[in-house]
């Protein structure tokens, strides 16, 4: 079952304990502190890349989790664990061939250890979680700058943390954004059918249920400029595909009211040439103030 706050997020981690403990003469007979320290640390660094793999094997047999039990959110709120599911990242990304199910895991537990350290710091404000959150900012940052992650690795990251509900600051979003722009520039754009099919093909994955394609669709174009987002609502809009129209209009309710307003006016036009259905109408109705 899903926690709604972690236990072990923001503590320390299980080598730190076992470090104040021997600080207060109760070290383990035979073993040095330092050492047991650094064998808990290790451990803690060690644990999520083992959980990663296992989790990518269920990923390849189809079994994939929609939340993690209770004991895998401890293990990625440990200590270095986060960190080292970054580094886990790097590496695979810096193969030729890389595992992308092993990828896909490793998202998969940074979204959650975010979650359950942004929760620590909403019960524990200024407590060892906003200094992790701060850490993995940090992290995230420079592999923008120094092109540490591919581009599609970095922006999932990204994601990530948008779907944490933790907003990336606006200087953080454009070197994100221009990491993951940059390898297209020149490349040829999608013609208006091959949209169609990639619409009609993310839709069908999604069971045409406009609130989570709403829910997929903000959580991707959160990492980019309000310029690419405003220019996906208007190609939602003018899709053949109703559920991709009725979903834009989520964005009708958008903190930005840059947002707001570019997604009215895609929405009045379209109405003109009677792309807005019925329904879609009633839900335009039933989202005025």
């Amino acid at each position: 079952m899903a926690r709604t706050v972690s236990k072990s997020a923001g503590k320390k981690a299980t080598g730190k304990k076992i470090a104040h403990k021997a600080s207060a003469g109760k070290a383990p007979v035979g073993r040095p502190t330092a050492a047991t320290a650094a064998n808990g640390d290790e451990m803690s660094r060690m644990l999520p890349v083992i959980l990663a793999d296992q989790l990518a094997e269920a990923i390849r047999a189809g079994a994939v989790l929609s939340t993690l039990p209770e004991p895998m959110l401890d293990i990625v709120t440990l200590d270095g664990a986060p960190e080292a599911l970054f580094d886990l990242l790097a590496e695979e990304g810096r193969k030729t061939r890389r595992d992308e199910d092993r990828c896909t895991a490793a998202l998969m537990l940074i979204g959650s250890a975010l979650g359950e350290l942004r929760m620590a710091v909403e019960a524990e404000p200024g407590g060892a979680a906003a200094v992790a959150l701060l850490v993995l900012f940090e992290r995230l940052g420079r592999a923008a700058e120094t092109g540490a992650l591919p581009p599609d690795l970095l922006v999932g990251i990204a994601q990530q943390f948008v779907g944490a509900r933790l907003p990336l600051p606006e200087p953080m979003r454009d070197l994100i954004a221009g990491a993951a722009l940059a390898p297209m520039e020149g490349v040829r754009l999608p013609s208006p059918e091959e949209m169609a099919a990639d619409f009609a093909q993310a839709a069908e994955a999604m069971d045409h249920d406009p609130f989570l394609i709403h829910e997929q669709m903000a959580e991707q174009f959160a990492v980019f400029p309000d310029e690419v987002l405003v220019t996906a609502i208007g190609l939602m809009i003018e899709s053949d595909v109703p559920a991709m129209r009725e979903a834009a209009l989520g964005w009708l309710t958008d903190s930005n009211p840059q947002v707001v307003r570019a997604t009215a006016e895609r929405l009045a036009a379209a109405a003109r040439k009677g792309r807005v259905s019925a329904v879609g109408a009633d839900r335009l109705a039933a989202m005025r103030p």
